[in-house]
């Protein structure tokens, strides 16, 4: 809708839909509103999911946010791969996730056999998909180097990033 239609001086409040992500604003005295999605939709649609309130009883009118605690969020979760192949991903990125969440695991990492990190990161969803509502992958974050397991400049690197990371590791 242009904006131009909503400077008409008889309109007070325009309720508009279509835009996934919210927005409040006037155009004239007109008070322009896009709830945005009360579910996340597509990937990426991150933020609270929401309804707006409008209170004509006020002037100007008045559009207040309402958060829709049970739409749901849209979660990234980082999952770090092993050279060999194995995922490092701990529960606690999880912590407060919801069955309503849609979650994107998001592969990184130089890896020596791009299947195997695949094939650990769809175990992985599969594992998930029982406690939230949706679960996609993303293994674009996935370099290939083969043989980069047992290259001893790779092993050296390793150790000595490991013995650094154990230095700042929090005691438990």
């Amino acid at each position: 809708i242009p904006s131009s239609l909503l400077r008409h001086p008889l309109i007070d409040y325009a309720a508009l839909g279509h835009i996934h992500g919210g927005s409040v604003t006037r155009i004239g005295g007109t008070l322009a509103c896009y709830p945005g999605s009360a579910r996340v939709w597509r990937e990426g649609e991150e933020g609270p999911r929401r309804v707006l309130f409008a209170d004509t009883s006020s002037v100007p009118l008045k559009a207040e946010a309402v958060s829709l605690k049970s739409a749901g969020r849209f979660l990234r979760v980082s999952v770090p791969a092993a050279a060999d192949g194995p995922l490092s991903f701990s529960r606690e990125a999880l912590l407060g996730a919801a069955p309503e969440d849609w979650v994107r695991l998001e592969a990184s990492g130089v890896v020596e056999d791009e299947k195997t990190a695949a094939e650990a990161l769809r175990g992985l969803a599969k594992e998930l998909e029982t406690s939230v509502r949706r679960v996609t992958v993303d293994a674009g974050g996935l370099e290939v180097l083969a043989g980069i397991s047992t290259h001893p400049l790779a092993l050296r690197f390793i150790q000595g990033w490991e013995s650094l990371a154990s230095r700042y590791e929090s005691p438990e």
